[in-house]
């Protein structure tokens, strides 16, 4: 097959040398390479999580003779909920418009939804070239939009998000299959494209590649950690993760002052990454011994952590949308129990196992109680790692997901072409 991955927004192999590791796009895109497909990664030269430009104009990299990264340029944003980030995003689905007619059509398009407007372009591609497109449901934009939205102009969401919405509906109504890391996500976008589902629709979950790195390497990540304060003869409460606004961190700050004025002293609370909140987090956990800030952490330091940590924590805000997110396939890759503010599917999911308790946004004397009752009942704590380690197995081990991914795209190519009347039925 001749795939385009259409995907801003992620770490891009080879290219960003200071990455965490893979996300979704980038995992599949291997797994593609590697099994002989031709690949080619539509993406931006701008760096997300870190807010700068890779390169200063259009770049296409070759990183081997399967898969080619086309990277776009535009204008870039340093807040993620902003006026200038929706610009950048019109700015990447001009140029895609323009450049994808460059080059020859590819066999099938997988567009990751958001952004809404590259996923337009796409849906726009593929009716003028003939060629099939899925759109993989990653966030339910704009739905999200309303939530982060000052106070003072909630109730004109519905007039300020319309042209949004009516490009999403578009996007769905003409995609031919709908792809989600959730049933949620799926069903969203079948609500948007106002039709039944069908079997080009499925639900592919957030895979997750353990690491296969060496046990030296995994010891020199460890040192790197306990120089910072890192203490693995403690009980490690574990975030990794950007530091963004859909985060409640400094509810996490104040559950270890909690701990700390409480003689919790076992409990550690370790916060890995970095992002727009990070000064204010560290400065607001100025003072407290049992929160370590890592700053950026690269794959092997990661592995370290999960290996070493008790508890995995999923701090959302009130309100979040956000289902089976990226860090919930990598808690669960390393057996961790869950704490976690979401409801809806992904609690469901979590229970179904038995590897995680919720609590409320904002409410940090109640992660320490479910924290506390943790640690109290070591029999349950092993239960729930048996849990995480189940339902890593049966949902979120990337190996088998992105088989099934591929095996999908061939399915559906081969269905293209029996339309086509190249190949018979």
């Amino acid at each position: 097959m001749n795939v385009w991955l259409v995907k801003i927004g992620e770490p891009v192999p080879q290219v960003e040398t200071n990455i965490n590791r893979l996300f979704r796009t980038g995992t599949f895109s291997r797994v593609l390479a590697e099994h002989g497909h031709q690949v080619t990664w539509w993406t931006t030269t701008f760096d997300h999580f870190q807010k700068h430009h890779l390169f200063q104009q259009d770049t296409v990299v070759n990183l081997n003779d399967h898969l080619t990264i086309r990277m776009l340029h535009a204008c870039g944003y340093t807040d993620n909920v902003s006026l200038k980030r929706l610009r950048d995003h019109r700015m990447i689905a001009t140029k895609f418009a323009s450049a994808s007619g460059q080059v020859p059509p590819p066999d099938i398009i997988v567009a990751a939804f958001p952004s809404i407007e590259l996923c337009l372009a796409c849906v726009r591609y593929a009716a003028k070239h003939d060629v099939p497109v899925l759109v993989d449901v990653r966030d339910p934009w704009p739905d999200s939009f309303a939530g982060v939205m000052p106070a003072i102009l909630r109730p004109l969401a519905g007039v300020l998000l319309a042209p949004l919405y009516r490009q999403t509906r578009q996007v769905f109504r003409e995609c031919n299959g709908i792809m989600g890391i959730c049933e949620g996500y799926v069903e969203l976008g079948l609500r948007h494209a106002q039709r039944q589902r069908c079997p080009s629709d499925r639900v592919f979950s957030l895979g997750y590649r353990r690491s296969c790195a060496a046990g030296h390497e995994i010891e020199e990540a460890g040192a790197a950690l306990r120089q910072m304060g890192v203490d693995a003869a403690k009980t490690i409460c574990l975030f990794v993760g950007s530091f963004g606004r859909t985060y409640d961190l400094a509810m996490l700050v104040e559950a270890a002052r909690q701990c700390s004025e409480k003689g919790i002293d076992q409990m550690q609370f370790v916060l890995g990454g970095h992002g727009e909140t990070f000064s204010e987090m560290t400065a607001l956990a100025h003072g407290l011994k049992n929160i370590v800030f890592t700053g950026w952490l690269n794959p092997i330091q990661i592995a370290y952590l999960l290996r070493v940590s008790t508890i995995g924590i999923m701090p959302y805000v009130a309100g979040a949308l956000q289902i089976n997110p990226n860090k919930l396939g990598e808690y669960l890759s390393a057996g961790l129990p869950i704490l976690s503010t979401l409801e809806g599917e992904t609690e469901e999911l979590l229970a179904q196992y038995g590897c995680s308790a919720t609590y409320a946004p904002g409410n940090p004397e109640q992660l320490v109680e479910k924290l506390r009752h943790l640690l109290d009942n070591p029999s349950m704590l092993h239960a729930m790692r048996a849990g995480s380690e189940r339902l890593y197995l049966e949902k979120f081990d990337a190996e088998r997901i992105y088989q099934d991914m591929m095996a999908h795209l061939e399915v559906e190519v081969r269905a293209d072409k029996v339309r086509k009347g190249i190949v018979p039925e």
